[in-house]
């Protein structure tokens, strides 16, 4: 069972980095802070996937809600996978 609780953290991790990354959306930072470029390296390949797909509506951007919901998706079948090989 530590597979499935190590999968659970690192969405988990990932999901706060998404919380984060838009928390940091509505406050001005700079490039130059290492925790905001960390952040921002670390989210901004997946977002930039539904960016692609779903473009911003005036000032909102639906596109980390998508993103939040497809990374549930995929760490639903990744931990049914692995109880099905275990």
């Amino acid at each position: 069972m530590s597979i499935i609780k190590t999968i659970e953290v690192f969405f988990f991790v990932y999901e706060c980095l998404l919380i984060t990354r838009i928390i940091m959306s509505y406050v001005r930072f700079t490039s130059y802070n290492p925790f905001f470029k960390f952040i921002y390296e670390c989210t901004e390949p997946y977002l930039r996937l539904f960016r692609r797909v779903i473009p911003p509506v005036g000032m909102f951007d639906f596109s980390p809600l998508v993103a939040f919901f497809v990374l549930e998706i995929i760490r639903r079948l990744i931990i049914n996978l692995v109880l099905t090989l275990l």
